[in-house]
């Protein structure tokens, strides 16, 4: 059952989204050499050698994105959870009971199957703190794993564990929607410095298209050090833009 769990800690491209993100990739290297260098034969070769770093990147943006959702989701269940337990559920069987009530309607996309797991490794014999604890290993989340030590240390030493999981989720809580409130205020610069990186594709396309004798200097002699310049230019603003913005919580 353990071999067939989901690791979040890291995201594996499906082939489908490697074909499909790969050609995406590969047009966009295509195009982007033809309106620097007019040169589109070129960029097939590049963007080849550069897919293994972009399917590496989007594994990382997918993998954050796959994390976010499952905190969300976590807080809902561990919610449902705390008023399980203050109802009289006994810790052994408040999972199972979670998941049978789909909190989300049907529409999790992780927590259903997690909890299930959870209630099936306690049926196996595992002690309900390791079943959890096993599952809190495998998400990556610090909140998870902390939360995980808490309910393994409070169900040893005694304590109230709906007091436990409310505090646990209002914590995790908070930290949610400071995270979307930084993201919120950082959305519109980001949103800038990709319209800004852009934008020179935009224009040199513009001018292909309505003055081709206009730009076609660029493409032989000085012109295709400028363009060099201008390239190097480009991918350094980008990811140095991606490096300011992109947080760490």
């Amino acid at each position: 059952m353990s071999e067939k769990s989901t690791d979040y800690r890291e995201y594996r491209l499906s082939l489908k989204e490697r074909l499909v993100f790969g050609l995406l990739f590969l047009v966009a290297s295509a195009v982007a050499f033809w309106l620097l260098f007019d040169i589109v034969w070129v960029g097939l070769p590049a963007g080849l050698a550069l897919l293994p770093l972009f399917w590496k990147k989007l594994s990382e943006s997918l993998c954050r994105r796959r994390h976010r959702i499952l905190e969300e989701e976590f807080c809902t269940y561990m919610q449902l959870t705390a008023a399980a337990l203050a109802s009289g559920t006994s810790f052994d069987n408040v999972f199972r009971e979670v998941a049978d009530t789909k909190p989300l309607a049907g529409k999790a996309k992780y927590m259903d199957t997690e909890f299930l797991t959870i209630s099936r490794l306690i049926s196996l014999n595992y002690e309900s703190t390791e079943a959890f604890a096993l599952f809190a290993e495998r998400t990556g989340s610090t909140d998870i794993k902390s939360m995980a030590d808490a309910l393994s240390g409070m169900a040893y030493s005694g304590g109230n564990l709906v007091t436990l999981v409310r505090g646990g989720v209002e914590s995790l809580r908070l930290k949610q929607d400071t995270e979307r409130e930084i993201k919120r205020i950082l959305s519109a610069p980001r949103m800038n410095q990709r319209i800004l990186t852009f934008m020179p594709f935009a224009f040199i396309f513009l001018l292909k298209m309505m003055s081709p004798e206009y730009v076609n200097k660029l493409y032989s002699g000085v012109g295709i050090i400028v363009m060099a310049a201008v390239t190097l230019l480009l991918i350094a603003s980008f990811f140095a833009g991606e490096k300011i913005t992109n947080i760490k919580f």
